[in-house]
């Protein structure tokens, strides 16, 4: 009688028994306390519930309830995404529906080398695009691992700019001949440093004074054959492989490393080759009509660089068919941060 008399919204609104703002199928989120009925959403066709903030104290089913809900994404034929910063909640859901885990730990050797220019992976001849975007990619990644100071920020900047510029012109790649890209093969980053090391003439030394030695020095301890944390740049992933599967999961694991032990660059610098590999993985699976969902975790990891992520993927996701769940301790932890947009879902104050 209700679907013949009004729609379901505002019959809810008049009943409320009977559930507002759920829709007759789509992911079910659980079931309603008053009268034991299923409670779901439409993703695909809602343009309203596209974020999700889950909030709760550190065990008390944040993970749990999320990972729930995934399984039923997962059995309604969405693709699955997961940043698992502890690296242990949810690789065994990913192994059992025959997923990806990529280890993103800090003793990890493989990459994403942004270096490397493949025109095989330009889309409708956007070339010029394509080029712009990996040198972006390249100068943000040098500048992670030198660490300017705002103070050198500046200069520094100018410097990583104008030896990314002459590298590429020296070897006689252009941006608008993608048949001189294939000389962009040998730029390994080991390869690169040592490019940056002969860069660093008198005259650039003259130029831009401390700074490039102390661009040399950092640069060395990640770039360079013989840099102590050298090995996160030994092999290059070929993620193209990873585009096929249906659960993708980046393993972090923080749990079994003490927090002393993580260097802040080699965290910035996997959280970007998430970023990279995420970013292609979405927009394989909506070029191909598909849907996503997204799982970020810990929103109280609260650096400026984590919020812009958590900021992008909130707002330009959306249109890329994919359906985002923040984790979080507590709203404050986001305060006076980015503003993003999500549905705010709190769970209870008791352990699940």
């Amino acid at each position: 009688m209700g679907w013949m008399v009004t729609s379901q919204q505002v019959l809810a609104e008049l009943f409320p028994q009977t559930q507002g703002l759920n829709d007759s199928r789509g992911t079910m989120f659980g079931l309603t306390r008053e009268n034991n009925a299923p409670y779901w959403i439409d993703f695909r066709k809602t343009a309203n519930a596209k974020n999700i903030y889950v909030i709760a104290k550190s065990g008390f089913g944040k993970t749990f309830m999320v990972l729930g809900t995934i399984i039923d994404g997962y059995a309604d034929g969405y693709n699955i995404c997961i940043m698992d910063i502890k690296g242990t909640e949810f690789t065994a859901f990913t192994k059992s529906c025959g997923g990806v885990v990529l280890s993103m730990r800090a003793d990890d050797t493989h990459f994403v080398n942004t270096f490397y220019m493949d025109p095989t992976e330009v889309e409708d001849c956007q070339y010029q695009v394509y080029f712009n975007r990996h040198i972006r990619l390249s100068r943000r990644k040098m500048e992670i691992m030198c660490q300017f100071t705002p103070e050198e920020k500046s200069k520094g900047e100018g410097l990583i700019d104008e030896f990314i510029s002459a590298m590429y012109r020296n070897i006689g790649v252009s941006s608008e001949n993608p048949n001189t890209w294939e000389r962009t093969a040998r730029l390994h980053p080991y390869e690169v440093y040592d490019m940056f090391e002969e860069y660093c003439s008198r005259e650039i030394k003259a130029k831009y004074g401390e700074i490039a030695l102390t661009a040399l020095s950092r640069l060395r301890v990640y770039m360079s054959r013989r840099g102590n944390s050298s090995h996160i740049h030994r092999d290059q992933y070929s993620y193209k492989s990873v585009l096929q599967t249906k659960v993708l999961t980046f393993d972090f694991g923080i749990l079994e490393n003490s927090v002393a032990n993580v260097d802040p660059v080699i965290f910035q610098l996997r959280v970007m080759d998430m970023e990279i590999i995420n970013d292609e993985f979405v927009s394989y699976k909506k070029n191909h009509g598909e849907w996503t969902m997204k799982v970020l975790e810990e929103s109280q990891i609260c650096s400026d660089y984590l919020l812009e992520i958590y900021a992008r993927e909130m707002t330009l996701r959306r249109a890329q068919n994919q359906v985002t769940f923040l984790l979080g301790n507590s709203v404050s932890a986001l305060r006076n941060k980015k503003a993003v947009s999500y549905t705010h879902l709190t769970l209870p104050t008791k352990r699940i």
